[in-house]
């Protein structure tokens, strides 16, 4: 990677050598932002968060995993963000996947690189490196790659992945084509343990060094997801003529386009039991015997999606139409479908000052095997006196994901014929814009109907009663001088025992911020910590790949708190920190989930180093 920026620095095309001396920032868009005209946003580089290289920790407020990186995980705030078409499953390791739908398309006038890297003990290692350059002018392409590597604190706890994002975006001289796209490729793996085999014995343990006995000694699950991803944009708009040197070219400015994409992704879960492993409770049935046997879920999605479009002066519109084919392979059993689905947008951004805006879309599948199913959604924002307040709606109907309805394996099988499940969402908020720090809020009110949910014996049922849930989330940073208070608190409330959620989460990461050493040396220091209250948290089964409810061990009620000092020269960050330092402080032992317990204290090292005009 290295070589590759000295050799492109010298290949750079005449015209961007010109803006060498101006110094500009890199720049990106994604996929929605070009779809609506808007122009480049400059790429983050603050210090924030860096020493937070786990996914969960960095994005979520409160999280259900089995304590340590790429181990199936679950948002514990309650929340539903779903597309309409064919699902296969529930996927517990999305968190950590690139998808076409996350893509950063860049325009940089050097090339751009970000290498992050993390080493703690026992082979624990992150290592992130972005590229991106411009090959010419209007033509970009990069690359996005993660290496997760874990041996665990615990026995069998080991866990290895590889998440490979490449991308390019690609626009005529002329502004009147657009190209982009990206390949995408996640693949890992993980040690199934089973959880220890006796908490009170686990419990009585201190210190760095302890261990305990697993229920599972040679069971492992996989998984691996391709997705192909291109969209084509041919422009309309105002036709002018522009004169370089002795050469004048036709050229428009976009005001509304006709798209084309195409998308194929193959996702796949994998579950070995090669040591032939038997668990009552995990394998019910099987118990005393010895079994090697293997178990899988895959799909296949091909879509193809026609749009058009018009953007101008902060309104946006579109009309598509998708056709989607789609097959699926649970232990040998095949089946295949389609689904034809139609859409549409219509949006006004408010300014930031005094104004409007609304947002409206709605998705419907008229043909095929998702036949039915629907999605709305309406937005009000209104910007006063440096405040911005937020209404909206979105109500959802789909029919359960696949397996809910037909699962195949050696230790489950099912069929079904759920109805459809409905879903009302009402959510408002208020931010402020205006301030220096600013403060969000956002209260959203769900209602269920028809929820299928996975039961204490693993398996799906349709509760025919109205479930309903509530949360409220807040998010602040409050300044004295060099000392920063960054802090997000959820508040959940659900009257139904067959969705388990903590009533209270709350993260926050209390540091100073100040340069030394004649103010060259920008730095950092303080503590990231996460909390919950004690609920019920749900039991994992390797099998079925599902979290699945229980009511007699419950988790949270426990503050995971990290220390941490970072400090950055120039472009180069390199931060400290010891995890889960109050160990054996408040408690003798504390669980991520169910007989899962949290890791024990380490010290990590890391680097953050951008590379970047």
């Amino acid at each position: 990677m290295l070589f590759l920026i000295g050799v492109q620095v010298q290949a750079q095309h005449p015209d961007m050598l010109t803006f060498k001396a101006a110094k500009l920032l890199t720049n990106k868009q994604n996929e929605a932002s070009i779809c609506r005209g808007l122009p480049y946003q400059a790429e983050d580089t603050s210090l924030n968060k860096t020493e937070q290289f786990h996914a969960a920790y960095r994005n979520l407020i409160a999280f259900q995993d089995f304590g340590f990186q790429l181990s199936p995980s679950k948002n514990l705030k309650f929340g539903i963000d779903k597309s309409i078409g064919f699902q296969l499953m529930e996927n517990p390791y999305q968190l950590y996947y690139k998808l076409a739908n996350q893509t950063n398309y860049y325009q940089t006038k050097v090339p751009y690189a970000d290498f992050n890297y993390a080493q703690g003990p026992n082979s624990q290692l992150n290592l992130d490196a972005k590229f991106a350059v411009n090959l010419t002018p209007r033509l970009n392409i990069g690359v996005d790659y993660s290496r997760i590597l874990n041996l665990g604190n615990y026995m069998r706890q080991f866990t290895s992945g590889y998440f490979t994002q490449a991308f390019g975006s690609y626009l005529s001289k002329s502004n009147r084509y657009r190209i982009i796209g990206s390949f995408n490729w996640n693949m890992g793996v993980h040690d199934e343990n089973g959880g220890i085999t006796s908490d009170s014995t686990f419990e009585q343990l201190t210190g760095t060094n302890k261990s305990a006995a697993v229920q599972l000694k040679g069971a492992q699950s996989r998984f691996k997801s391709y997705e192909f991803y291109g969209r084509q944009f041919y422009y309309l708009g105002k036709k002018s003529f522009i004169q370089e040197a002795e050469d004048s070219f036709e050229c428009i400015d976009p005001r509304a386009y006709f798209s084309h994409s195409i998308s194929y992704k193959k996702d796949g879960l994998f579950f070995d039991n090669t040591a032939g492993d038997s668990s009552e409770t995990l394998f019910p049935g099987m118990s005393g015997t010895a079994l090697l046997f293997s178990d899988s879920m895959q799909s296949s999605t091909v879509q193809n999606r026609f749009s058009t479009g018009v953007f101008r002066k902060g309104y946006f519109s579109e009309l598509g139409f998708t056709h989607e084919l789609f097959n699926w392979n649970q232990h040998g059993v095949l089946a295949n479908g389609f689904n034809v689905l139609i859409d549409g947008s219509l949006e006004k951004r408010a300014k930031e000052k005094n104004d409007i805006g609304f947002n409206g879309n709605a998705q419907l599948n008229i043909l095929g095997y998702n036949i039915g199913d629907f999605k709305l959604k309406g937005e009000l924002t209104v910007h006063l006196f440096g405040q911005a307040a937020i209404a909206g709606f979105e109500q959802f109907s789909y029919k359960p994901n696949e397996q809910y309805l037909h699962y195949y394996s050696n230790v489950f099988s099912w069929e079904n014929n759920y109805k459809q499940m409905q879903v009302s969402k009402l959510y408002a908020g208020i931010q402020t814009t205006g301030f220096r720090h600013n403060f969000t809020l956002q209260l959203n009110s769900f209602i269920l109907n028809n929820w299928v949910y996975i039961n204490e014996l693993n398996k799906p049922i349709q509760n025919n009663s109205l479930i309903t849930v509530n949360n409220l989330e807040i998010s602040k940073t409050f300044q004295w001088g060099i000392l920063f208070l960054d802090q997000s608190i959820l508040l959940q409330q659900c009257n139904s025992s067959h969705i388990q959620l903590p009533e209270f989460a709350a993260k926050g990461r209390w540091y100073l911020n100040g340069r030394i050493f004649k103010k060259v040396l920008l730095v950092q220091a303080g503590i990231d910590f996460w909390y919950n209250t004690s609920f019920y948290g749900n039991d994992w089964n390797p099998v079925s790949k599902t979290f699945y409810l229980q009511r007699n061990t419950p988790i949270g009620n426990y503050p995971m708190v990290d220390l941490f000092i970072c400090g950055q020269v120039k472009k180069a960050v390199i931060f400290a920190k010891l995890e889960h330092a109050n160990m054996d402080i408040f408690q003798g032992a504390a669980y991520a989930s169910p007989h899962y317990p949290f890791p024990t204290r380490a010290f990590k090292l890391g680097i953050k180093w951008r590379m970047y005009q």
